[in-house]
């Protein structure tokens, strides 16, 4: 009978991933988890309620290329995109006066810098879209020596 109990206060209580994922972004940063949250959340608003993990790489995609605002648009998917990197890799995130990163990520516990491995590629000249930008860290970070 405890057992039973048990479980379902387990299921019941059981934080969602996209909490986990933001509370690991806010651990490292409340400017980072303020940004996870809003983009999340202004999506919901909207219709659309992403998680974070591979499901949600092509509407990403999509969103920021219907996006009047490409540049501020850009903020809260690079932070989303790290969530799921967070939550399907592994890694938790760090942030300090060089900006923020995930480290610890994959088997090789590779640092993936929010600035130069996930919003640069998505916003330079041969832009990529999200679910390129995560399938070039899963490969990096997944490689055994």
């Amino acid at each position: 009978m405890f057992e039973i109990i048990g479980d379902f206060f387990k299921t019941f209580f059981k934080p969602s991933p996209a909490d986990r994922a933001f509370k690991k972004c806010m651990a490292a940063s409340r400017e980072l988890g303020t940004a996870a949250i809003t983009f999340h959340e202004s999506l919901k608003a909207v219709g659309t309620d992403l998680q974070p993990d591979e499901s949600a790489l092509d509407e990403l995609g999509s969103i920021l290329e219907a996006s009047p605002e490409p540049e501020q648009t850009l903020d809260g998917i690079s932070v989303f995109l790290g969530c799921i990197i967070t939550e399907q890799l592994g890694g938790k995130w760090q942030c300090g006066s060089g900006g923020c990163q995930i480290v610890g990520v994959g088997n090789q516990k590779s640092t993936i810098s929010l600035s130069a491995d996930i919003r640069t590629p998505l916003s330079g000249q041969t832009r990529l879209s999200p679910r390129a930008v995560y399938e070039r860290i899963r490969k990096q970070v997944s490689r055994v020596n």
